[in-house]
């Protein structure tokens, strides 16, 4: 997955830290109702986030956003940015891949097979990790698919981050 390949090729899981390397501007903006959003602009790759938010959100969004880079540059492009309200409501698939990106980004899956191999639950491993239950949902939704013997006992629907709040990552 492309995520799991630029975590190994930079060496971190910092989403800030990997638009840094990749040229990828990120800029703080006082948004009134925006969280996110990714656009290109004269060629150069940007992404804004809502500087109001709690900086465990803005990760979760830089990550999100980060994902539009690597996945939907062309179609940012063609429609002049792809811009979240709703913090990433999921009304298609690019807002899926997106999440889906994100959740590979910012989640250790090596720390959580380990967790749940020791019988942690969904919430104990989200506390433990201290990700976001939606978060980690959608993480591990795509690793029961790769390994089918993997069944998580919760799974969250895809669009968590349409209503995530400012206590992203706190519990």
């Amino acid at each position: 997955m492309l995520a799991k390949d630029l975590v190994r090729q930079y060496g971190t899981h910092d989403p800030f830290r990997l638009c840094e390397y990749m040229d990828i501007y990120v800029l703080m903006s006082d948004f009134k109702y925006q969280k996110g959003v990714f656009r290109v602009i004269n060629n150069f790759p940007f992404i804004f986030i809502n500087e109001n938010l709690s900086l465990e959100t803005q990760r979760i969004i830089c990550a999100h956003e980060l994902g539009h880079a690597m996945l939907h540059k062309d179609l940012a492009n063609q429609m002049g940015g792809l811009i979240e309200t709703e913090l990433f409501a999921v009304t298609n698939s690019c807002e899926v891949e997106a999440n889906q990106f994100a959740a590979a980004l910012l989640i250790e899956d090596g720390e959580l097979l380990d967790l749940l191999h020791e019988g942690y639950d969904l919430l104990a491993c989200a506390r433990e990790m201290s990700i976001h239950m939606g978060l980690l949902s959608v993480r591990l939704k795509d690793l029961a698919e790769i390994n089918k013997d993997l069944r998580p006992s919760v799974y969250m629907d895809a669009r968590f981050l349409g209503s995530i709040g400012e206590n992203a990552g706190s519990y």
